[in-house]
């Protein structure tokens, strides 16, 4: 829809689509999924999450799951292992029974394949990321404190300090940031 070629931080081109203007909202798309892994860096950073240990999603923590093994660098990195079909998945946590809790969706897949081995694009592994992201900011599990904490550090974290001022996070009914 829109192509911004900046040089040395000033814009230097400025194109769009046919009845796109610079106002129009875009939906980030895959965009988003670099965007939660920027807040996920951000929160290592901040040390309230840790890079290189097991990912503590509770159903994970059972012992002789295999999914415990799996690291917030093996999500980040897309060889979380989870079984994942980006086009039924995708689909399926976006608009169909999951949409409300992706987070929850994408919690309870098996693993497919080892933690770290395989690499695959897997929007459930960038879910499950965003789940965690809002439960480094607070214990609550109430969705509007949930939304409210991620969009509160998202913006003081990482938007506005880019100049990214007029995104806006969109979340399920849970409150993990989609």
């Amino acid at each position: 829809d829109a192509l911004l070629l900046f040089r040395e931080g000033q814009l230097v081109a400025e194109r769009y689509r046919a009845g796109i203007s610079a106002e129009a909202r875009h939906s980030g798309g895959a965009m988003s999924t670099c965007v939660t892994g920027a807040l996920i860096g951000l929160l290592v950073a901040d040390g309230r999450l840790r890079l290189d240990q097991g990912v503590p999603v509770p159903s994970w923590q059972r012992p002789g799951d295999p999914r415990g093994e799996i690291t917030l660098r093996h999500l980040l990195q897309m060889r979380g292992g989870l079984r994942h079909d980006e086009e039924s998945d995708l689909a399926r946590m976006l608009y169909l029974d999951a949409r409300d809790d992706v987070a929850a969706y994408a919690e309870a897949q098996p693993l497919e394949a080892e933690a770290g081995r395989r690499w695959a694009w897997s929007s459930a592994g960038a879910m499950v990321l965003s789940d965690l992201a809002a439960r480094a900011l607070t214990d609550s599990t109430l969705p509007d404190v949930r939304r409210r904490m991620v969009a509160d550090y998202l913006h003081t974290r990482l938007l506005d300090p880019v100049g990214m001022r007029a995104a806006v996070p969109e979340f399920d009914a849970a409150g993990t940031m989609l």
